[in-house]
């Protein structure tokens, strides 16, 4: 134990990759089957409410707690998320025990918690990491902090499944916290790190953040489709039967898309040409997007969702690597903050486009046709990442 610890004070960028293997198989194991339970035991509108409200009050509080963020230090952050976390997970216990009912203000509770502790962990994560890594080799160590994580996310998904779908919904929730709780252990080897320059909200709505607006809303169309409403579209429509089990099965294979990528760049991941994979992986995101839409049986989804995996790393990469050399010359914590207001400010946009064609159209035709939104935004991500080199 002692070796590990001094292995981590020793490498804080690997604490940082441990920190998110382990926390991404933690929520892998529930996330997607959260929006599950609630669209099967309830409606499938109350779920979009529930993912809506996790994206409208991640953007809301962004900005507070990224100035929290600066005078706590941004591993503190990431301990107190869970201090949200367990909470908005653990109240869906009161639910399976008939001690609360799944309703709208449950819903709005959970999701709000959920959100505050998202905004603690995600811009505080992309803070120590621009901190952390080195930019010579920024690249390599931004595929390894994609990557890596993906490979506990390729089991997890599958593994929630098939533990939902044999012990419950209560059960998974108790496995899910106790998983939670240990992702935290890497965090405490060694010291916090502070934005070192001082906090200032004007330069969050700085032009020299303004011109990423476009990336970051892009982006946050494939965040709402590829994260909740694949698998909620796999669950409720395509799949036959066992639609927990399915829906696991396309977020993993994804994922082990994603993995399989990032371990076959590898170190190459600074010498390649980024434009050209920016380029090509986004177009064949947009197509894979495109095809979610086109999927009438099981076996289809697993297969898009195998080949959409690398597309994505192919073009996510080299933008995260962009990003992060942006936020360390500019200001941090104010880049990261602008960034999650951006993109929680599409998930919202989509999540109520996909609300709107569901009370008109439909639950099918609401999911295929938020699909091919979502994969024509995505094949211009390409064009907004010229834009931001363009405007200097």
């Amino acid at each position: 134990m002692s070796s590990l610890k001094h292995f981590f004070r020793e490498n804080e960028v690997d604490q940082v990759f441990a920190y998110e293997m382990l926390q991404k198989f933690a929520f892998g194991l529930i996330s997607i089957f959260i929006p599950i339970y609630i669209a099967k035991q309830a409606t499938l509108m109350l779920a979009l409410q529930y993912v809506a409200a996790v994206s409208l009050f991640f953007m809301i509080s962004a900005i507070p707690i990224s100035y929290l963020i600066a005078r706590m230090g941004f591993k503190h952050s990431l301990v107190l998320s869970y201090i949200f976390y367990l909470p908005s997970l653990l109240v869906f216990q009161l639910v399976e025990r008939g001690m609360m009912a799944l309703d709208f203000r449950l819903v709005m509770f959970s999701g709000v918690l959920l959100a505050v502790g998202k905004a603690f962990h995600w811009i505080a994560l992309h803070a120590e990491f621009a901190t952390d890594s080195s930019e010579d080799h920024r690249g390599k160590d931004s595929g390894r902090l994609l990557g890596l994580p993906r490979i506990s996310k390729a089991v997890a998904p599958f593994a929630g499944g098939v533990i939902m779908a044999s012990l419950g919904f209560g059960g998974l929730v108790s496995i899910t916290v106790v998983f939670l709780v240990l992702s935290a252990l890497p965090l405490m080897s060694s010291g916090d790190h502070r934005d070192p320059e001082p906090y200032s909200l004007s330069a969050i709505k700085s032009v020299k953040h303004l011109k990423y607006g476009a990336l970051f809303y892009l982006r946050g169309l494939g965040i709402a489709s590829g994260y909740y409403l694949w698998p909620l579209f796999t669950a409720l429509v395509v799949s036959t039967g066992g639609g927990e089990v399915d829906a696991g099965i396309v977020s993993s294979l994804v994922n082990v898309g994603m993995a399989g990528f990032t371990i076959l760049l590898g170190s190459r991941a600074d010498k390649v040409d980024a434009k050209k994979m920016i380029f090509v992986g986004a177009v064949l995101s947009g197509i894979f997007f495109t095809a979610r839409g086109l999927v009438m049986t099981s076996i289809q989804a697993f297969i898009v969702s195998l080949a959409a995996g690398p597309a994505f790393m192919m073009y996510y990469v080299p933008i995260y690597s962009e990003l992060a050399d942006a936020a360390e010359d500019e200001d941090v914590l104010e880049f990261y903050a602008f960034r999650e207001v951006a993109l929680g400010f599409s998930r919202v946009t989509l999540y109520g486009f996909t609300a709107l064609m569901l009370l008109n159209f439909g639950m099918e035709t609401a999911f295929r046709y938020t699909f091919y939104l979502t994969g024509v935004g995505t094949a211009l991500i390409f064009e907004a990442d010229r834009y931001t080199d363009r405007t200097g």
